[in-house]
């Protein structure tokens, strides 16, 4: 899942609270070479350390803010993307560097082309919305957040399904940029830190990992 880590938390916490409690959910990363460099490692993304927490609720809690849909998908075709034709490892911190995931992307790609990723990702990504949408009961998206990832990869594996969602994309990795696991988290954090939603509101969060995963979040501020 990684970088759709802290969404899936967030729907794995929800299932276990269904009967009341409340869970906390934290992520951290961090960036450092020379296993990882945070520029070059892949041409759309810039990689940004930081840490996130959210403590989620039962339903039907007292909080101002509240998860009213969550989906998730999972494309583990792409999963040779990250690894090309190398095998599993076995061992912590064998994690292959900036360089060799360029090339295991470019052995991907080789392999079965650049068609399957973009196709994949129109579907998942549409479908991920739609569930999320269901499960919050439809309500009015006022603004939706893409992933901390470049333009070019915002559109290619997301657009179509933003903006079914709403025309307003919410650009908020600005000063951070991608920031793993935790990047949807953070992004709850903002809206909420930030008084984004007016009572009322819901805005989309959208998330997508390698592995292949995406995933989408709707908030809502409720009415006072």
């Amino acid at each position: 899942m990684l970088c759709s880590g802290g969404a899936v938390a967030l729907q794995v916490a929800a299932r276990y609270l269904a009967e009341g409690g409340a869970a906390l959910i934290t992520s951290g990363e961090r960036y450092r070479g020379p296993a990882w460099d945070r520029w070059e490692t892949h041409p759309d993304i810039g990689y940004g350390d930081g840490a996130a927490a959210v403590v989620i609720g039962s339903p039907g809690g007292s909080s101002e803010y509240a998860i009213s849909g969550i989906s998730q998908r999972t494309d583990s075709r792409l999963e040779g993307i990250e690894r090309g034709d190398r095998p599993f490892t076995e061992l912590p911190g064998a994690w292959p560097s900036g360089e060799e995931l360029s090339e295991a992307r470019e052995e991907f790609y080789a392999r079965v082309g650049r068609d399957m990723l973009r196709e994949s990702a129109g579907t998942n990504m549409a479908a991920c919305a739609e569930e999320a949408l269901a499960d919050a009961g439809f309500p009015e998206i006022v603004f939706a957040v893409p992933p901390r990832l470049g333009p070019r990869l915002q559109r290619v594996l997301f657009g179509e399904a933003l903006r079914s969602l709403s025309t307003d994309w919410r650009q908020l990795g600005r000063n951070t940029g991608h920031m793993g696991a935790g990047d949807s988290l953070v992004a709850i954090a903002q809206i909420m830190e930030g008084g984004l939603l007016e009572p009322g509101q819901s805005a989309a969060v959208v998330g997508g990992g390698g592995g292949f995963t995406w995933s989408c979040v709707i908030l809502t501020r409720h009415s006072i």
